[in-house]
This record gives C-alpha cells, structure tokens and sequence, in this order.
C-alpha cells in the first residue's frame, strides 16, 4: 500500500456548473474523453437526471436544493490501492460537514449518515492502465436544501438536521478546499486507516447484516488494504465485499 497520503499532484479545481445533467460522473466522463478535462476539474449540476449511486442504484433529489458533484483527479496510485483514494475522499467530506453536523458517520464503504439517516453518497470510478489508476472520477451527493424525501424514510439534509438553508456553491468550494487539504497531508497511510475505521458507523460494535438471506450479528472491525469490511462473528473473522453483505440497521 502507499505509503503516504500524497498520491496527488497538487491541483487546482475548475468548477464547472450545469443546471442539469443526466450525471455529474457521465459529464465529467465525456469531458475527459473529449480532452476538455484535466486533473482538478469539477463538474457541479443543479439536477441530475439520473445520478449515479453504488451497484448501479440511481441517487435520485430534488433540483437546486442538494450538492451534486464530480471532480476528475489523475492519481499517482497502484490498482490495488484503490481504496486509499476512497479513505481520503470520504474523510475530507467528513471535514467538510463536520462544523454543520459533529456526529455525522461513514457507513462502509461510502455513505454518509447521521443519527441513522443517510445524508449523502460518494461514489469513485477509476480508469486502470496496467497497474496503475490512470484517471479517476470522484462522485459526491449530499443532501443540503431538501426538505422532503417522500418515501425514503431513511434519508436526510442538512436543513432537517439543522433548520437552516445553507448556500450550495460555497459549500461545493469548501469540499473542493478540504479534498484540496487531505491529498496535500503528509499523514501516512496508517494514520489515514485508523481515522477511517474511527469515523465507521458501529465500529468496534456488533450489529446486525444479511448474507444471502441469512441475518447474523456481528463485530465490526475495520477494513482491509483492499476496502473489505472486516466482520467478527463468533470469533471468526470475515472479509466482505461491496456486494456480498448488507447491513441492517
């Protein structure tokens, strides 16, 4: 794994806004494949029509009122270490929210929650070439303004959270800023690990998942090098996949 934080060159965002997109990533993706995006570009969109979220799920919220946003980064970064990239990029959105919300909490391997609501979801695509991450696209939704999620029961902004609208672009400079800090830290890559696993909702907690319609109570212990969830059930320990467990909470 690599050693320290510094995967990055230094950069500076160019952001660029739409009022509407089918995704923010697919933008930011045909930018790059059209030469008109480099390293610290940043497409933010006031409505996507089909936001993207993890295994192919929508990320679907209400136009103008929520944080939509990509930024296309070139890492200095093995395949393998993938998950280091999505470590810092969920740590440095937790700064960013932190002074509005100080509980707030990652739910492995990427979600945002607060008091058992999701507030927000990132979600990183890579480009391999050879062993080495060519490009990668940097996905964040975060619910700001929405006062209404309908059905879904489980989600939440910060203005539920807060009672106070809060201006979106400034707070997409202040993401861009903290990602800006925590690619520049010298922190090493154990530091970077153990304030993740720090920040992880039930860590060093048992709670419930199902595995292929089995429910079991388990510990959570962290994750691997490789982004796996790391579950004490019993004793014996598993190593689970994005795919392969759901949590119940």
């Amino acid at each position: 794994m690599t050693s320290r934080t510094s995967i990055l060159p230094p950069f500076r965002p160019e952001l660029l806004y739409y009022a509407e997109v089918d995704s923010t990533n697919d933008e930011a993706r045909r930018l790059l494949d059209a030469g008109r995006a480099g390293h610290g570009t940043a497409v933010m969109a006031g409505f996507q029509r089909q936001g993207k979220g993890q295994m192919g799920q929508y990320w679907k919220g209400q136009a103008e009122a929520n944080l939509y946003l990509s930024l296309v980064l070139k890492p200095e970064i093995r395949a393998g270490d993938q998950f280091l990239l999505n470590r810092l990029v969920t740590l440095a959105c937790l700064d960013c929210l932190r002074p509005h919300l100080p509980e707030i909490r990652l739910k492995w391997p990427n979600d945002l929650y607060f008091r058992g609501k999701k507030l927000g979801g990132i979600l990183i695509e890579n480009s391999l070439q050879g062993e080495m991450v060519s490009w990668s696209i940097v996905g964040t939704g975060i619910n700001i303004n929405q006062k209404d999620f309908g059905s879904l029961t489980a989600a939440t902004s910060l203005f539920l959270e807060t009672g106070r609208e809060l201006p979106v672009q400034k707070l997409a400079l202040e993401l861009l800023a903290a990602l800006q800090r925590r690619f520049g830290s010298p922190a090493k890559a154990t530091e970077i690990i153990r304030e993740y696993h720090e920040n992880m909702l039930f860590f060093g907690n048992r709670t419930t998942f199902e595995q292929q319609g089995r429910l079991f109570q388990g510990t959570v212990k962290g994750t691997d090098e490789w982004g796996r969830l790391l579950v004490d059930e019993s004793g014996t320990l598993h190593r689970f996949g994005v795919k392969e467990i759901r949590w119940i909470i």
